[in-house]
């Protein structure tokens, strides 16, 4: 089994310190975590990602000759297409949860509810309510393994430079 070793910044939240350890076609849990809790964050910088470019239509070449580097619009291409395949696969895997699931998805994930506030809302224990998070998780890790261990990489690079920035 070939073993590559992302060490990367931030645990639960940004700013935390934390190390992943990406098994071919697989994703840890802490992984997970980490692009579940800061999926709205990440999805505003997906949204922000564009070439500079003043035309309205763009072509885009496939090889690109003298100066020996990628033009920025196929930079900016390939980027977003590798942070779209995760965030795609995360929003599939969401749509195949059961319908109590999803609600607790929505309002963790997506709209940033503390537990407690999820158990209330739905009338739910803390502990069912983290036991759904819980099989949440373990949804994404499960669908987000059947990547392709160099599109994993490479989002976890595009995450880096992003939070390089901040």
């Amino acid at each position: 089994m070939t073993t590559v070793v992302i060490t990367r910044q931030g645990g639960a939240g940004r700013g935390e310190e934390a190390s992943f350890i990406v098994e071919t076609q697989t994703w840890s849990m802490p992984m997970v975590e980490w692009l579940l809790y800061n999926l709205r964050w990440i999805k505003e910088r997906y949204e922000a990602m564009e070439p500079s470019i003043t035309s309205k239509y763009v072509d885009i070449p496939i090889t690109i000759t003298g100066g020996g580097g990628t033009c920025k619009v196929v930079k900016v291409a390939i980027d977003r297409a590798i942070v779209s395949t995760v965030l795609q696969t995360v929003d599939r895997c969401a749509k195949k949860l059961k319908p109590e699931a999803r609600k607790v998805y929505r309002l963790r994930f997506l709209e940033g509810e503390p537990v407690k506030g999820i158990a209330a809302k739905l009338h739910l224990s803390k502990r069912t309510t983290e036991r759904r998070l819980t099989e949440i998780k373990r949804a994404v890790v499960r669908d987000l393994s059947l990547l392709p261990v160099d599109t994993t990489i490479a989002f976890w690079e595009k995450i880096d430079k992003w939070e390089d920035k901040i």
